[in-house]
C-alpha cells in the first residue's frame, strides 16, 4: 500500500489528525496535509471535527467552571474573605503600618 492510501485511510477512517499521520509515514506535516487536501471529502471531514471539537471545548470549559469556581467561592465563604473583609483588613494593615513607621 502506498503512502497516499495509507494516509487516506488513517484520516478518513481512523479520524488521525494530519501531525500523527506525518510522523507514522515519515513524511513532512506539509506533504501529507497537501495530498489529503486535494482529496474529494476533505474539507466536509475537516469542518466536522471542527464541528466536535467546538462542542467537545464547551463542555469541557463548562464543567471546568462548575468545578472550579464553585470551589473557590466555597471556600471564600468558608474563610470569610470577602472582598469587603479583604479591603478593611487591608485599610488596617496600612494604617497601623504607616502609624508605626513614620520617617
Amino acid at each position: 500500500m502506498s503512502w497516499k492510501q495509507e494516509a487516506i485511510r488513517l484520516f478518513f477512517e481512523s479520524g488521525q489528525s494530519i501531525v500523527s499521520i506525518s510522523s507514522d509515514l515519515g513524511k513532512s506535516r506539509q506533504t501529507v496535509g497537501d495530498y489529503l487536501k486535494q482529496c474529494v471529502g476533505f474539507h466536509e471531514e475537516k469542518e466536522r471535527r471542527k464541528a466536535e471539537n467546538t462542542i467537545a471545548r464547551k463542555v469541557y470549559k463548562r464543567e471546568w467552571d462548575s468545578n472550579n469556581r464553585l470551589s473557590r467561592i466555597r471556600n471564600d465563604r468558608d474563610n470569610q474573605n470577602t472582598a469587603y473583609e479583604v479591603t478593611r483588613k487591608h485599610k488596617e494593615r496600612a494604617y497601623y503600618r504607616g502609624r508605626h513607621f513614620k520617617f
